[in-house]
């Protein structure tokens, strides 16, 4: 068995399958020139595959894992190298409640459930079919005399074509956006360019979108939920307040500062950590500082100090 040629098909996939298994959509043109430096970068990653490349069914059956999750991990890498995406399934409990079998599938295993095609109040045209009923799979089992995990059953034998080897890092189980590709993104949004922006300048770097590992939804959902964070528990709370303000009055020597002292005292009327749930007559939740800002400017003039504010 040939690494991406001996476990089923292996040609190019159809628009429709690549669309949805691979989360392209029509805007996410793959350059025959990228696809090139795919196939040289997967050609150099193939090392890392050496193990799994070859294997036939007597193979795998011979093999032995410490854990459930390394089974796993063997079964990924398999699937990665020979152009299918990998799942888990189903599983069994002994009586102790310890899992004692599972097996692991072909992302296309099973079908569409008939209902989501018989709907009245259907919107939107139906997404491309992305399960075929793959017999696909490896289950193991634990070997409570050796405390091993064994292969009890491989089925090789894929009913859809496989993904070709230049795109197979796209396929769901095998996207990833890594540390450093968010950590740039992050920098680069804080500076205040957009994401479209940020995935050219990013995609030009790794020599095109289909070098980067992940599609442009990823990454618009990957800033979604960075933002989101921020909203929902990027408020401090009141013991980050006082250990924030004891570390910056240390810091700054404002222990025994007599203006600082006083702006402490009054901390419940100004921090924002003291002011959660407190009942604001007149104030909208979503225009806090305008109603404030319009409030305190009747009482306020350009030369008072930021103390006589407090």
């Amino acid at each position: 068995m040939e690494c991406y040629g001996g476990m089923g098909k292996a040609n190019g996939l159809s628009p429709d399958e690549s669309e949805n298994e691979l989360g392209l959509s029509n805007n996410d043109v793959v350059d025959e020139d990228d696809l090139r430096k795919v196939e040289l970068l997967s050609d150099e990653d193939g090392r890392e595959y050496e193990d799994v490349s070859g294997l036939s069914a007597e193979d795998i059956m011979k093999k032995v894992f410490q854990s459930e999750e390394r089974a796993y991990e063997f079964y990924y890498r398999v699937g990665k190298c020979n152009g299918f995406g990998v799942c888990k399934g189903d599983y069994e409990k002994d009586e102790d409640g310890t899992v004692v079998r599972r097996r692991f599938f072909c992302n296309r295993a099973g079908l569409r459930d008939g209902k989501h095609y018989n709907r009245v109040d259907r919107k939107r045209c139906h997404r491309p079919e992305t399960r075929t009923n793959c017999q696909a799979l490896m289950s193991v089992y634990l070997d409570k005399g050796s405390s091993v995990w064994k292969v009890r059953k491989v089925i090789f034998e894929h009913n859809h074509e496989l993904i070709p080897r230049g795109m197979v890092h796209m396929l769901r189980s095998f996207r990833a956006i890594s540390g450093s590709a968010k950590a740039h993104m992050d920098e680069m949004h804080a500076y205040g360019l957009p994401t479209s922006k940020i995935l050219g300048y990013m995609a030009g770097i790794a020599g095109g979108y289909s070098c980067l590992g992940f599609t442009k939804k990823d990454a618009y959902n990957y800033i979604d939920r960075s933002k989101r964070t921020k909203v929902v528990d990027g408020d401090m709370n009141v013991e980050e307040f006082e250990g924030e303000w004891a570390q910056v009055a240390e810091q700054y020597g404002l222990l025994n500062k007599y203006w600082a002292l006083q702006l402490y005292e009054k901390r419940k009327m100004w921090a924002n950590a003291y002011l959660r749930r407190k009942f604001c007559a007149g104030f909208r939740t979503t225009s806090r500082c305008e109603g404030i800002n319009s409030h305190l400017k009747k009482f306020l003039l350009s030369r008072h100090t930021f103390l006589e504010l407090v």
